[in-house]
């Protein structure tokens, strides 16, 4: 990891750990360069009603892997393949879980998504995350789709995004209500 993302992902522990001492039950988490979307407030009170208590993650940004085409269907077979015959580490239960799995309208069941820039989190998946970075070892972008693969968490996507990290895209394509 670069220097950077050994900071960032310093804090994040950091945030869980401050979780875990104040005895908060979910939390959300935002980076200081999130923007609210448009689409996504307009429709807010529609996802957190299609939310059940099972949640570990709520994304609220994302990136990638939030569609299962026809090509990922093939990318994932050829990983199956590439695993069997030991040129993967990546476990076969990963290389299923890659893809976001329709849950709802508003939700979907979370695959391996880039971007821990807008997310909730319970304390049970604080203490997980802590231990597994315990000491350092993913960038905070990466610790959670880890987990989620990897089913040692249930997490899920919103659609649309809530939040949408502005030093990700053009200022001007994210129609933000803070920027006008």
């Amino acid at each position: 990891m670069k220097l950077g993302e050994i900071a960032c992902s310093i804090g994040h522990k950091m945030i869980y750990e401050d979780i875990l001492e104040n005895g908060f039950d979910r939390v959300l988490i935002l980076e200081d360069d999130v923007v609210m979307n448009k689409k996504g407030i307009e429709v807010f009170l529609e996802i957190i009603n299609e939310t059940n208590s099972n949640w570990d993650v709520l994304y609220f940004d994302y990136l990638k892997n939030d569609e299962r085409k026809l090509i990922h269907i093939l990318k994932q077979f050829f990983y199956h393949i590439q695993k069997q015959i030991g040129l993967l580490k990546w476990s076969h239960k990963t290389i299923s879980n890659l893809f976001a799995k329709s849950h709802s309208k508003h939700l979907k069941k979370a695959g391996y998504h880039d971007f821990a820039s807008a997310y909730a989190i319970n304390n049970k998946t604080a203490a997980l995350l802590i231990k597994l970075q315990t000491p350092i070892s993913f960038p905070a972008d990466h610790i959670l789709p880890y987990a989620i693969t990897n089913e040692l968490i249930t997490g899920y996507i919103t659609i649309p995004k809530i939040f949408e990290q502005t030093s990700q895209y053009n200022k001007t394509t994210i129609g933000s209500y803070v920027e006008q």
